[in-house]
């Protein structure tokens, strides 16, 4: 047992290292690493973080959360979540979020997990097809200069980073959405990853009103005894 007191530098020190060491070269292990770095990063922010400087967060986006390295069955690491607030002030350093899972083949659905089915991976992929689209109309009024003689092949060019960003968001919703209703949370707006901007590629991807209702429904089942 270590007997250096609670608090004390040297005692922290040993308790992260004897941590480490009974865990590395395990998943386990690597997550504790991971969240450690990512959580001394965290303090550094705090410092200079304003929320302001995000974009504005409406009740239904979707949006990339780091909920961290969480204990037992609660939801950590990355994780799509949706946004509960009805009116968040850009000036509030919090958010309130129902996280998402992906269905898989193997997901058994009880009260407290309810199917979105595919709404947030088509919506994702109307995106992308808009965002082609825009590229081709782009090339069309600024065709490239070709000159005579030479072999060339004609490209279109699209901004890659955007739509690789916007076909990972769709492969990952593929197969549905699972709203995890036993893990709604309120969260710092530092958690978000993403979108943090209007042009990130997740940006305004928001669930229909009809899948809210049914969140809201489930939520007053559960919880409000209605």
């Amino acid at each position: 047992m270590n007997k250096k007191p609670l608090g004390s530098k040297q005692r922290a020190l040993d308790d992260i290292s004897n941590m480490l060491g009974r865990y590395w070269g395990t998943k386990r292990g690597k997550q504790i690493a991971s969240w450690l770095s990512q959580y001394t990063n965290f303090i550094k922010q705090e410092e200079t973080f304003n929320p302001r400087f995000l974009k504005h967060y409406k009740r239904g986006e979707i949006i990339m959360v780091n909920f961290g390295y969480r204990l037992g069955n609660e939801v950590g690491g990355p994780h799509y979540a949706i946004v509960l607030d009805k009116n968040n002030d850009m000036g509030s350093g919090t958010i309130t979020v129902l996280p998402l899972s992906s269905k898989k083949e193997n997901t058994k659905i009880n009260p407290y997990k309810l199917d979105l089915g595919d709404e947030i991976y088509q919506k994702l992929n109307e995106k992308a097809q808009i965002a082609f689209s825009n590229c081709i109309k782009e090339a069309e009024i600024n065709p490239p200069i070709v000159t005579v003689g030479q072999n060339f092949t004609i490209s279109i060019r699209i901004d890659e980073t955007e739509m690789q960003a916007v076909m990972s968001e769709i492969n990952s919703m593929k197969k549905g959405s699972i709203a995890l209703l036993s893990q709604i949370t309120s969260i710092s707006k530092m958690r978000i990853i993403k979108p943090t901007r209007t042009t990130d590629a997740l940006s305004g991807i928001r669930l229909s009103d009809e899948s809210l209702n049914a969140i809201d429904n489930r939520i007053k089942q559960l919880y409000l005894g209605k």
